[in-house]
């Protein structure tokens, strides 16, 4: 039962990836496409290695990737969607000797 978990973080993530792409107009900068792309990556070795390592991965785990993921693109979509503006001012030089 703990692989079926495993396969559907692998899938979600996946399905994440190609949505994050397409939300951030293939900006492969943008921290939520890193993040998918390592996480992806990093599921894909801890498949290979299953067998080998004696990891429970159950619902739990599986809805905590799942809601930080979430939550993740939720922030990132706000904080594109609200710049922020910063403005600078001109530095003046102010002749103390005088």
């Amino acid at each position: 039962m703990d692989s079926f978990y495993v396969y559907l973080l692998l899938f979600t993530e996946l399905i994440l990836l190609g949505y994050s792409w397409i939300i951030f107009k293939s900006d492969f900068i943008s921290p939520s496409i890193i993040r998918h792309a390592l996480f992806t990556v990093s599921t894909i070795c801890f498949i290979f290695n299953l067998e080998n390592w004696t990891v429970k991965f159950g619902f739990k785990a599986y809805s905590l990737f799942l809601f930080s993921f979430l939550i993740m693109i939720s922030v990132e979509k706000f904080l594109m969607n609200h710049k922020i503006v910063v403005s600078r001012h001109k530095q003046q030089i102010v002749d103390l000797s005088k």
